[in-house]
């Protein structure tokens, strides 16, 4: 009973809402960091960057090998038709800070921050940066998710400085868990709606149960009614 007011198969005023319909969406808000000096071609084969990821055991990251090519250098590779992507040019010195609303100030120093990926060499964006693109062009002013986006967070703060846009407000939520504290996966088998539907449970209860999870109504909230209430009920 819960339904979208846009989106696919809907339509709506901030349309396409696939990604692979807003392909070019992403490449010119790409390319236009790359005009103001917030993001870089990277013309890097996949075997150099395996080889910096064995040297590495697995813990480093790029290199920043391609971030200070010269205008003709980049002009060279694309009229070669090298394959490339785009990355962040991440700030090398400095902090970058902002307020999330369950957490307060979360601060990361910018050497501590990779020049990620924004536009893959396939031509498709990374979620880092589709969901700034998107959620900006779709008016979004809130963002709420899981808790293990705190630490990317900084790299999006500066995405959105970089285009001189407003910062949406944050509100990271911590996790739902398993048993074993774990997060909550499709790919482990946790119960996905239709599952609990197929076990007996009311549609009902379950919205119920998903309204309140990782938080509960004050006690003074909570009706307390008598188990006589419940006589006759059934």
């Amino acid at each position: 009973g819960l339904n979208y007011d846009e989106g696919p198969g809907v339509g709506g005023p901030n349309g396409p809402y696939v990604q692979s319909e807003r392909k070019e969406i992403y490449r010119k808000y790409a390319e236009e960091l790359v005009a103001k000096g917030h993001a870089y071609y990277c013309f890097c084969t996949a075997e150099r960057l395996q080889q910096l990821h064995d040297e590495s055991d697995g813990v480093g990251g790029y290199d920043r090998h391609c971030r200070n090519l010269s205008a003709d250098e980049v002009a060279a590779h694309l009229a070669n038709g090298e394959p490339y992507v785009i990355r962040q040019k991440i700030p090398l010195d400095g902090v970058t800070s902002y307020t999330d609303e369950v957490f307060g100030e979360i601060s990361m120093e910018n050497k501590e921050m990779q020049d990620q990926i924004l536009l893959k060499a396939d031509g498709y964006p990374t979620y880092n940066f589709a969901h700034v693109v998107d959620d900006y062009l779709m008016g979004v002013t809130h963002v709420v998710r899981g808790s293990e986006y705190l630490t990317s967070t900084p790299k999006y703060v500066l995405l959105y400085d970089a285009f001189g846009w407003e910062v949406p407000v944050y509100v990271h939520c911590p996790l739902i868990t398993d048993e074993e504290h774990h997060k909550l996966s499709k790919r482990c088998g946790h119960s996905s709606y239709e599952d609990l539907i197929e076990q007996g449970f009311l549609t009902e209860a379950v919205v119920n149960f998903v309204a309140l999870l990782g938080w509960s109504p004050p006690e003074s909230a909570i009706p307390r009614l008598s188990p006589d209430h419940y006589k006759g009920s059934l």
